[in-house]
């Protein structure tokens, strides 16, 4: 399976660096921000041409868009968690001294 077919959170479990996980949830951000952008203004210019069908169409995909995104956020929110958890635990672990 590619990266562009993993979810967000399988994306984030993968990367191990701060930086990268940082970058992974930046372009989703910058995805949503802009599909959502993009189907507002097909909402916009159906409404002006006065077609419902169109208005119904893009409606749909907005919902669509929202609620699966939506929906992955608390697990990318949870995932981001567990990663700082993961990384100050192990920061605070004791290197073992040799005798």
């Amino acid at each position: 399976m590619s990266a562009k077919h993993l979810s967000i959170n399988q994306r984030l479990r993968k990367a191990k660096a701060p930086g990268l996980r940082q970058q992974i949830v930046a372009e989703w951000l910058r995805e949503w921000h802009r599909d959502v952008h993009n189907i507002v203004q097909q909402l916009d210019t159906a409404r002006r041409r006065g077609n419902w069908a169109e208005v119904d169409n893009a409606a749909r995909q907005l919902a669509t868009g929202t609620d699966k995104r939506f929906s992955a956020l608390a697990g990318v929110i949870q995932t981001l968690i567990d990663a700082e958890s993961t990384t100050a635990d192990s920061a605070c672990t004791p290197s073992p001294t040799s005798p």
